[in-house]
């Protein structure tokens, strides 16, 4: 395994690349966008109906609307972004080629952070003992509305490769801070918490699930396994603050934060200030999981 920066990957080497879809990212913005659409195609009516409301009525319903308002805006402009990205040359996930593959670590929503640091893993096809996929099962939702969150990755055995360094790599680029824009005298600064590249145990590399297609493709060269099925938030011997920091890693913050609110007792904003804290601290070496 080495490191390398995007623009030192050999294209002309590659066989195939595969991507993450812009399908999801574009029915997702078009759902967001669909109320604004909405109001300016029948823009004379809400018009006419904001002006009929009282100033009781604006009391009454003004905050309201201005914090689902705000809401709403942030999840359209957040959506934008991922489907801005869906098509930048970026993002790339899995570059194959005839004695190896490369390994986006960086995720491709996250293309505005700094290019001048390795974000590419290289594996030859040698260094790899298996590859299968691993199902990740976890509670998601309240206690009315509670059902079962399902994530599937692409699961590479290692051989004698030593994890530890890609490891302490992704633990950094969580704790990275997102670079800080100014627009009309206003400093912001987004971060996406989509983890496309995961290391749940030592020699074992989990990737973004991304078809069958990539798993055939690396299988022509390494030998396959089964399927796994793993409870991700299941009780066992793990350390309660090791499994929080497991869901954090796989971006996975909600769940987190039940599982903080379910093991501990605590209310939504005591769950969130740990799992906050908990997430700066960072996880447990991939030697002592699972």
């Amino acid at each position: 395994m080495r490191f390398l920066r995007a623009d030192e990957v050999p294209n002309g080497e590659v066989v195939r690349t595969f991507r993450h879809s812009a399908v999801g990212p574009l029915m997702l913005s078009a759902f967001f966008s669909a109320p604004l659409v909405a109001l300016v195609s029948g823009w004379a009516t809400a018009w006419h109906f904001l002006c009929s409301l009282t100033w009781f009525a604006w009391i009454a319903a003004g905050p309201v609307l201005l914090i689902t308002a705000g809401i709403w805006w942030i999840c359209l402009a957040a959506t934008r972004a991922v489907v801005y990205a869906s098509f930048l040359p970026s993002n790339w996930l899995v570059k194959t080629t005839r004695d190896g593959l490369y390994l986006q670590l960086r995720s491709y929503q996250n293309h505005h952070f700094t290019l001048d640091l390795p974000t590419v893993a290289y594996f030859a096809f040698d260094e790899l003992a298996s590859v299968r996929r691993a199902i990740e099962t976890f509670d998601v939702g309240d206690v009315d509305d509670r059902r079962r969150g399902r994530r599937t990755w692409l699961e590479l055995r290692l051989g004698a490769v030593d994890t530890a360094p890609l490891d302490a790599w992704l633990a950094a680029e969580r704790a990275r801070p997102a670079p800080r824009t100014r627009t009309l005298g206003v400093e912001s600064s987004t971060r996406f918490d989509h983890a496309p590249v995961v290391v749940p145990r030592a020699g074992v590399v989990y990737v973004d699930w991304l078809g069958r297609g990539m798993l055939r493709a690396i299988a022509e060269r390494v030998a396959t396994a089964e399927d796994s099925n793993v409870a991700l938030d299941a009780p066992d011997q793990r350390a309660f603050e090791t499994r929080v920091v497991e869901l954090v890693a796989r971006g996975e913050h909600f769940a987190a934060v039940k599982l903080a609110r379910e093991e501990r007792k605590l209310s939504l904003t005591e769950a969130h200030s740990l799992v906050k804290s908990v997430r700066e601290r960072g996880a447990a070496p991939a030697s002592e999981r699972r």
